[in-house]
């Protein structure tokens, strides 16, 4: 039964992903992963927990995103995650604490590898009655092809038509075509016998073994308490300054030294990148100075001031970041800034609890909080509100950046672009500027052509109707 899945596995995962738009193929190989993994768990003897059935129903909420949704970097993200939990259902029997997971799950990996060339040698411990018949079935082959080749040679000059059909068949397979199809077996080769392997490291390595072996990290206090002291003093000695500059000068907008060369406009709508990037740093600061200090009040008080310093910090990116938008309207960079910070404020107030409560699981907490939040987010049409958003903002202002709205976001946006169109917001020669019909029907009805039955998304289906069902005409009159 391994054996089989392994190779259904490796078989549909070669023709489904390699060269494919990830569409609905994604949803139905993560419920076959799944359903392998518990197969292969169960038959090693181990015992399927709870944390299983959990981290399973979150990779089968978050896998028909691919069918939904074509925003590249939701895509991106989504595979990332749905790879890193199928890691670790491996593993998910262990105490849930992210450093023993991350360890045990690189091993799981590095361990399945290491066993896969067991799949060329898996025949060997099966019947012998097996073996022959499955020897049978490989001399069946190669006595059936020939035959074959000189059945189709005699059709074809028999009927013009299956000539045809089979000139057809040839011609379709072009040199591209080649190579993705030496890409699929090039997977199918390499995948097969690591999904194979998986199966015999569950049965050769024992979870209870391995829950004693990983070393817990929450007890390597190794940053003495001086030099984090240290660091944390000059730190926030800056940072005290720079949330008084923010408090003063940006929220209350009052007293620049200069505001006939930096305005206030100017000044509140620049810096909003480098201000998300120095909280990032800052989150992972705090974070790592509180796991591997050794506890000390002074410490502790210094950490929550760096807290506090970055929760301004975050306030500012925001606003300053609203301020930039109302200038120069709504992008997805620029809306992913929320959604980041968001996020963020919601991590750092974890690590400020983590801060004086003691083995607080901040990672483990900001893991699911994380998780659901990019859930959410990831069924959200993030291009339908920056069209809306940029409509609106012209309506009022005059101002629109039409070659964004065309090139720059994804086929969840062409409905409602064209939407715009219908309703006369964008005028004729900004649609002529653009070429934003050719550009559309590109973008859609052309790459529909080639996809399969299992590369479906929803939101591109929309976006190829609504193209379809109108005119370049309809566009200019």
């Amino acid at each position: 039964m391994t054996w089989i899945l392994a190779i259904i596995i490796g078989l549909l995962t070669s023709v489904m992903y390699a060269g494919q738009y990830y569409g609905i193929s994604v949803f139905v190989m993560t419920l076959l992963y799944i359903g392998t993994m518990y197969t292969y768990k169960k038959q090693a003897g181990v015992i399927i927990g709870r944390q299983f059935y959990l981290i399973s129903g979150y990779m089968v909420l978050l896998s028909p995103v691919f069918a939904i949704t074509t925003i590249g970097i939701i895509r991106f993200w989504s595979g990332v995650i749905l790879v890193v939990l199928l890691l670790v259902l491996a593993i998910c029997e262990l105490e849930f604490r992210w450093p023993k997971w991350m360890k045990a799950g690189i091993g799981a990996l590095i361990g399945s590898i290491a066993r896969m060339t067991q799949f060329f040698t898996h025949g060997k411990s099966m019947p012998t009655e097996s073996r022959r018949q499955i020897g049978y079935v490989l001399i069946g082959l190669i006595i059936a092809l020939p035959i074959l080749m000189v059945a189709a040679v005699l059709l074809v000059s028999a009927d013009a038509v299956m000539a045809d059909m089979m000139e057809q068949v040839f011609e379709s397979i072009q040199v591209e075509e080649a190579g993705v199809w030496i890409g699929r077996v090039l997977v199918f080769i390499v995948l097969t016998p690591i999904v194979f392997g998986y199966s015999r490291w569950f049965v050769d390595h024992q979870l209870a073994e391995g829950e004693a072996i990983l070393k817990d990290t929450a007890t390597l206090k190794v940053i003495p308490a001086t030099v984090s002291g240290t660091i944390l003093v000059l730190l926030n000695m800056l940072y005290v300054t720079f949330a008084y500059v923010q408090i003063r000068f940006l929220f209350f907008g009052s007293g620049l030294v200069t505001p006939g060369i930096y305005d206030y406009a100017h000044y509140a709508r620049s810096g909003f990148f480098e201000l998300v990037t120095l909280s990032i740093l800052n989150t992972i600061g705090i974070l790592v100075i509180n796991r591997f200090t050794k506890v000390h009040l002074f410490n502790e008080i210094s950490l929550t001031i760096t807290a506090l310093c970055t929760f301004i910090m975050m306030a500012s990116s925001w606003y300053k970041m609203r301020i930039y938008e109302q200038a120069y309207g709504y992008t997805q960079l620029r809306l992913y800034v929320y959604i980041i910070l968001v996020f963020m404020v919601v991590f750092m107030a974890l690590i400020t609890l983590g801060i004086w409560k003691k083995n607080y699981k901040v990672i483990e907490w900001s893991i699911i909080i994380g998780f659901s939040y990019f859930l959410i987010i990831s069924y959200v049409n993030v291009d339908k509100i920056i069209v809306e958003n940029n409509v609106a903002r012209y309506l009022e202002e005059g101002d629109l950046d039409l070659y964004h709205l065309t090139y720059e976001l994804s086929e969840d946006a062409v409905p409602h672009v064209i939407e715009a169109v219908k309703s006369g917001v964008i005028s004729k020669s900004a649609i002529e500027d653009v070429g934003l019909y050719d550009h559309l029907v590109y973008k859609t009805i052309s790459s529909d052509e080639t996809r399969q039955f299992f590369e479906f998304n929803w939101r591109h289906y929309q976006a190829v109707k609504s193209v379809d069902g109108i005119k370049r005409i309809d566009f200019l009159e």
